[in-house]
């Protein structure tokens, strides 16, 4: 048996030596780099070099990934772009020089006589001269409904400047015989006509607002008129 701590400093010594030529590191001399030891790794064991970064070849390719995320987006967008450009217009667009706008009194009136998709034609008493109050006017007789081929036509002539005599004036006082109300969105359009001066006012709610003369139009708002009125003796006499 070791005596004191003999057999403790005998085996740590043993332990150490052990060490010592394990981890050594040796110079050319043969004289051991004490400041290189710790550097030195047990022989025989793998040196545990840092793990190499990878290629470009070896890196995993993002391309498909970005395609997926892609891909829906675009989709998106394109089926927005065709239903979008699908889409129709409520009615042709309608040009609203100032002649118009002098004759209807505001581009609202025009919007809706365009928009109008009720449209009446009706007669009025003898001796209907000019009122401002479309309330004052007496009617003759019930509306006849305009049929939707002729509400066209009647659009396509009244939002024509081409219909109107812009240039002259008239020293005629108008008797009106005939009243068109065109009706859009619980607002309301009435035109009266003089089949003998050819003049035509604008109502808009009741209230007048504009007038003026139909020359180049009268032959065919004529022809409507008569389609409207068939057994009217009066009508059947304009021409």
């Amino acid at each position: 048996m070791l005596k004191g701590g003999e057999g403790l400093w005998s085996s740590s010594a043993s332990i150490a030596g052990m060490s010592r030529s394990v981890f050594a590191c040796p110079t050319k001399g043969g004289r051991e780099n004490v400041k290189r030891r710790k550097f030195c790794f047990p022989a025989g064991k793998m040196i545990p070099w840092r793990t190499p970064r990878k290629t470009v070849d070896e890196m995993p390719n993002p391309f498909p990934m970005t395609v997926r995320m892609t891909f829906p987006r675009l989709l998106l967008l394109v089926v927005g772009c065709l239903l979008v450009g699908c889409q129709e217009p409520a009615g042709p667009a309608v040009d609203k020089p100032s002649a118009l706008l002098s004759i209807f009194g505001s581009e609202q009136g025009i919007d809706i006589v365009q928009a109008s998709t009720v449209v009446h034609a009706y007669r009025l008493a003898d001796g209907s001269y000019y009122q401002d109050d479309l309330a004052d006017y007496e009617r003759a007789g019930e509306p006849v409904p305009v049929p939707e081929v002729d509400q066209v036509t009647l659009r396509d002539l009244l939002l024509d400047e081409g219909s109107y005599e812009l240039e002259m004036a008239k020293g005629c006082e108008p008797v009106f015989g005939v009243g068109m109300r065109f009706t859009s969105g619980g607002k309301a359009v009435d035109i009266l006509f003089c089949f003998q001066c050819d003049i035509l006012a604008v109502y808009q709610d009741g209230r007048a607002v504009g007038d003026e003369d139909f020359d180049p139009a009268r032959t065919r708002l004529v022809t409507l008129v008569k389609k409207f009125f068939p057994n009217d003796n009066v009508i059947e006499q304009l021409h």
